[in-house]
């Protein structure tokens, strides 16, 4: 992935998502281009975005105008900016914005913003978040992609 002066560019709710990612997607493209993105997520700054990022760019629900869920990913994307104080084009380690995203987000909210995630029902982010309250930091740098996971089989 390209890589600007400003650091990896990541759609703001993503951050979030990418908590519970476990090397299942929808299509084996776009489990590449996301487990390749959690690993630049270790090697380079976070670009704070509210639109397509290479995660997207591998996703069957972008379209020319962008998600098929514009409207409520783009909510999803505000919502966790504000959490975090922070504005679109605002960047930073990983580490430390997993840090604040641990501290910021409570339980309860983060039912109400993912409870249209297709992903929710298998608990992967509700894990990750609780991963970052007990301080054991963000997504593993290391993905084994070939492995399938229980939950889903």
């Amino acid at each position: 992935m390209g890589v600007g002066p400003a650091g990896v560019p990541l759609r703001a709710h993503h951050l979030l998502c990418l908590t519970g990612f476990r090397g299942l997607g929808y299509s084996e493209a776009f489990r590449v281009a996301v487990a390749d993105l959690v690993r630049d997520l270790h090697r380079h700054p976070l670009r704070l975005s509210d639109s397509a990022d290479a995660a997207c760019r591998s996703c069957p629900r972008l379209t020319g105008s962008g998600c098929e869920n514009e409207p409520v990913v783009r909510e999803m994307d505000g919502w966790v900016l504000r959490l975090l104080r922070r504005a679109p084009g605002d960047g930073d380690f990983a580490g430390v914005l997993y840090a604040e995203l641990g501290r910021a987000l409570a339980e309860p909210e983060r039912k109400r913003l993912c409870r249209n995630c297709p992903w929710e029902v298998f608990g992967f982010c509700r894990e990750g978040l609780a991963r970052l309250r007990a301080g054991q930091g963000p997504p593993a740098a290391e993905l084994r992609l070939g492995q399938k996971d229980p939950a889903v089989l």
